[in-house]
């Protein structure tokens, strides 16, 4: 082999995983959800704020390679339901799913994650886009049953009321049907006071609302939930 043929092969090569790359992060804005996995430490407090357990349903709404779709089956989670629709993805996620330590409690569901049912779910985790978590909260207006946490990672759902926020891991814990819009209880006369009206895009409540922040340092904690356990 002459080193310009070894030169060509390293060229062609770098340019075969650049392509990979670049289809793998690129594809899933055509599904206005984008891709950037979470960090091990932002997944431990995303399981802390939201109190996955044993019993849970969880739904992770676009699960990439599976970062939280698998800490969740190991924290003990009842069921487990990745939601992706980018093949490489899914292939990625059903590889990992046949070798973890509890495939029964996984299911891997290549689909659109816009119009997933959540009749089941117990929490649901979203790490997209302001505009797909947008199409979301129009989608979620009504339906959802009562009690389901939503745990949103950096953006929040816009209009709703969060009931914890982590601002350390930006993370934010909507409560059904609490977090609602229409739960949101402002005076019609004064309206929102002009404190929560400087406060509509810190790192609190986005909807303008006070919500507790949260410290997850690697503890567990007892988060804002209507359930009684």
């Amino acid at each position: 082999m002459t080193l310009g043929t070894g030169a060509l092969l390293l060229w062609g090569g770098a340019l075969v995983g650049a392509l990979l790359l670049a289809y793998f992060v690129l594809f899933s804005f055509v599904w206005g959800a984008g891709y950037a996995p979470s960090s091990r430490r932002v997944v431990e407090a995303l399981l802390a704020l939201a109190g996955i357990g044993p019993g849970e349903v969880v739904y992770d709404l676009g699960a990439g390679t599976g970062s939280v779709v698998f800490a969740a089956a190991r924290a003990g989670a009842r069921r487990v339901v990745g939601v992706e629709i980018e093949p490489l993805r899914v292939a990625i996620l059903r590889c990992r799913r046949r070798f973890s330590p509890r495939p029964e409690a996984i299911e891997i569901r290549r689909a659109n994650l816009f119009g997933v049912r959540l009749n089941d779910a117990t929490v649901v985790v979203a790490f997209l886009w302001p505009g797909a978590m947008e199409r979301l909260a129009a989608e979620w207006g009504s339906g959802l049953p009562p009690g389901l946490r939503i745990v949103s990672h950096f953006h929040p759902i816009p209009g709703w009321t969060a009931r914890a926020v982590d601002p350390v891991h930006r993370l934010h814990l909507y409560v059904v049907p609490q977090s609602l819009p229409s739960a949101v209880e402002v005076d019609p006369e004064s309206g929102p006071d002009q404190e929560d009206r400087h406060d509509h895009d810190g790192p609190g409540d986005p909807a303008g609302i006070d919500a507790p922040v949260v410290s997850v340092g690697g503890q567990r904690h007892d988060p804002v939930t209507s359930r009684g356990h």
